[in-house]
């Protein structure tokens, strides 16, 4: 509802607002479906309307609290989520405890568990590393986007990393830089996803199928602002890139997704440690490619001979990215 434009693919009328539609006011006896958040299914702008199904998508990120909005206007639902990715946002409730929070997982019984298996968005390996870390190895790529790769062909001006970084046959990179001392920002980072997606955008790689995602806002405004002044990427297509946090990007999809992480300060990383290597926001940040996903990050991000045992856990997906992943040292 609102800020929704219609697709030109589907054979049906569409409407951007409930009010505008003929069903507004009558009971034309057609099945119709309306989009909307969940607060707005009580409010006038559905008129108190009662459906005959709600369906919850991205159940993994609501609270049971906010799902009872939208619950209250049907008998029948339908939840979907995924457990593995990222859980509500609650100030008082520390990431890694957040899922237990989720309308997804109060309403999770095995009875009534569907699990689906298959995904139409990820090319093989980026399925395989994901299905291996956080799906008991079940997660298949559908044969129609299991050979995906970016088409992106770099000139031999380009300097070697990143014609080794953005190379078609590579879907995984993790670019190492000894830049140190980074807590919120890392300015190096901010060079670096300038410099790969300059490098694209001169192949013709459209930059709507570029993301960047950071698990710290000033970071996202540091690349945004850079890539807003820079001269080498052409007029507007900075504005067609996203440059986010990994929350806002659930749900979404990209061909090709930079992950930054920023900081490298070993006692800064060990302080946000819980959010920073929350298994889940790297597990979302890597699904939302459909062809590469390529990593920045500093030689300090991961801490070595800890002693703290659930952190060491939290990091074993993180170290199985890195070392899955075609590794460029700059």
């Amino acid at each position: 509802m609102g800020d929704i434009l219609p697709d030109p693919e589907l054979p049906v009328p569409q409407y951007e607002f409930f009010a505008d539609c003929p069903f507004a006011d009558s009971d034309p006896g057609v099945g119709y479906v309306v989009g909307a958040t969940v607060f707005a299914c009580r409010s006038q702008r559905l008129k108190g309307y009662d459906f005959d199904t709600l369906v919850i998508d991205e159940a993994s990120q609501m609270t049971l609290m906010h799902a009872v909005l939208g619950m209250l206007s049907s008998d029948r639902y339908v939840i979907i989520g995924d457990p593995e990715q990222l859980p509500p946002v609650l100030q008082s409730v520390p990431s890694a405890e957040a899922k237990a929070y989720s309308i997804f997982q109060s309403l999770n019984r095995s009875a009534d568990l569907v699990r689906l298996n298959t995904t139409y968005r990820m090319n093989q390996t980026l399925t395989e590393w994901s299905s291996d870390q956080f799906y008991h190895g079940l997660l298949q790529s559908h044969a129609s986007a299991a050979q995906r790769c970016i088409s992106a062909v770099m000139s031999e001006e380009e300097p070697q990393w990143i014609r080794q970084a953005l190379a078609p046959e590579a879907a995984l990179v993790w670019i190492e830089h000894t830049t140190a001392l980074c807590r919120h920002v890392c300015m190096e980072e901010v060079d670096l996803a300038h410099q790969l997606i300059a490098a694209l955008l001169r192949s013709g790689f459209p930059a709507e199928q570029i993301a960047v995602l950071t698990p710290f806002r000033k970071q996202a405004r540091a690349i945004r602002r850079r890539l807003r002044v820079a001269t080498d990427l052409g007029q507007g297509f900075a504005e067609q890139i996203v440059i986010d946090t990994v929350e806002r990007m659930q749900g979404q999809e990209r061909e090709l997704v930079l992950l930054s992480c920023a900081a490298n300060e070993p006692s800064f990383v060990r302080a946000v440690a819980g959010f920073l290597f929350l298994p889940a926001r790297l597990n979302v940040s890597i699904t939302r490619a459909r062809s590469k996903a390529i990593v920045l990050a500093g030689k300090a991000l991961l801490p070595r001979d800890l002693d703290d045992t659930d952190l060491t856990e939290m990091l074993l997906p993180w170290q199985a990215l890195r070392s899955a992943s075609l590794l460029l040292e700059v």
